[in-house]
């Protein structure tokens, strides 16, 4: 059975970390996200997440939509492969916020095939 935590390592902290990513990954974007990924040399995935204050004034809105980004790659991470470091960018704000429309979007990307 897979685990369906997401641990302290599986985070990408570090601003250098995220300059790598952003600066020698490759990216899949939509209306609402840009993924970011770039293989790393750890078998297992580090994720990251940025929203701008522009995009989402309210910190409550931001904090949701982060707490729904973890909580789709948490229970579908096995979709993602492994050995993997990603970044979501918001672009753009869903206009109704609930995991179903928010896995339908970020599975969608991941879907077309992330190598």
């Amino acid at each position: 059975m897979k685990s369906n935590t997401f641990s302290h390592k599986e985070h990408l902290r570090k601003p250098a970390e995220f300059k790598k990513v952003y600066q020698y990954g490759c990216f899949k974007k939509n209306h609402f996200f840009l993924i970011y990924y770039l293989p790393n040399s750890l078998n297992y995935n580090r994720v990251g997440i940025s929203i701008s204050k522009k995009k989402c004034v309210n910190i409550v809105m931001r904090n949701r939509i982060k707490r729904l980004i973890k909580e789709v790659y948490r229970l579908h991470k096995h979709r993602f492969g492994t050995g993997f470091d990603f970044i979501f960018v918001v672009k753009n704000r869903p206009k109704h916020l609930n995991y179903h429309i928010f896995a339908e979007i970020i599975l969608n990307q991941v879907k077309c095939g992330i190598q």
